[in-house]
């Protein structure tokens, strides 16, 4: 999955998504497209192809985000930081993994 959102004062302000579910691509945008983007890059007929990791790394740094990686306790001085994964209109179910560390 490679997403990138953007959010002001609580407000939702851009979300941008490409992931892989079962042998398929989908992408989706909402929200106004910054002056940053590469919004040509969104007709790429290779859905992969139209929001890359690198491009997400690029539209982080553009939001004023801290370079990745980086010390998680530094997180703790940012306005908001989150990192997840929409189980929302999987094809395949997600199975649980046991892991030794969580964070």
């Amino acid at each position: 999955m490679r997403q990138f959102a953007l959010f002001r004062s609580g407000k939702e302000i851009r979300t941008i998504a490409a992931y892989q579910d079962g042998d398929r691509w989908s992408f989706g945008q909402t929200g106004e497209i910054q002056e940053w983007e590469e919004p040509a890059r969104y007709e790429k007929s290779s859905i992969r192809e139209r929001l890359t990791p690198s491009m997400v790394l690029d539209y982080l740094k553009s939001a004023g985000a801290k370079q990745f990686p980086v010390e998680w306790s530094s997180l703790n001085t940012l306005r908001g930081v989150a990192l997840s994964r929409s189980t929302n209109q999987l094809k395949n179910p997600v199975l649980p993994v046991e892991t030794e560390l969580d964070v």
